[in-house]
């Protein structure tokens, strides 16, 4: 069966006709798009934070992790903020009455999926590349000359 639509022009292509965007040609990255520099001295939590206990043991483990894996800029700070404090919400709630609202939880996996910490939103990370494949299956199917 045939593909249908016009055929996808090479990025040799676009160059020529004078496309020149960043997010037309070649693949799409974050750092094509947007970069921010990642935050290197150790960032104290918002202020609005520091007086829950779970929420700065849980900034305090989370903030280095980050760091090493250069995710955390200085934009990403009240977010993580945000993480930790349901972080402590859902601890305070476990140690008061048991079970806490599926929305804490829900809330808490996807401030988690955003920073890239779980297994699917790792998973998903795009890394720029040195332009060799690592599919070493790739090349079949294709005709060679």
């Amino acid at each position: 069966m045939a593909t249908r639509g016009t055929k996808r022009q090479t990025d040799e292509q676009k160059k020529a006709k004078g496309e020149t965007r960043p997010s037309r040609t070649g693949p799409l990255t974050l750092a094509s798009v947007f970069t921010l520099p990642p935050v290197t001295d150790y960032p104290a939590p918002p202020e609005w934070v520091a007086g829950h206990k779970h929420a700065v043991i849980e900034w305090n483990r989370l903030v280095p992790i980050l760091q090493a894996q250069s995710v955390l800029t200085e934009i990403d700070i009240t977010m993580l903020g945000h993480l930790v404090l349901i972080h402590h919400k859902l601890i305070e709630t476990y140690q008061d009455s048991g079970l806490p609202p599926a929305s804490y939880l829900t809330a808490l996996r996807v401030y988690y999926s955003e920073f890239g910490m779980t297994p699917a939103s790792r998973s998903r990370v795009v890394t720029a590349s040195d332009g060799k494949s690592q599919n070493s299956f790739n090349a079949n199917g294709k005709k060679t000359a």
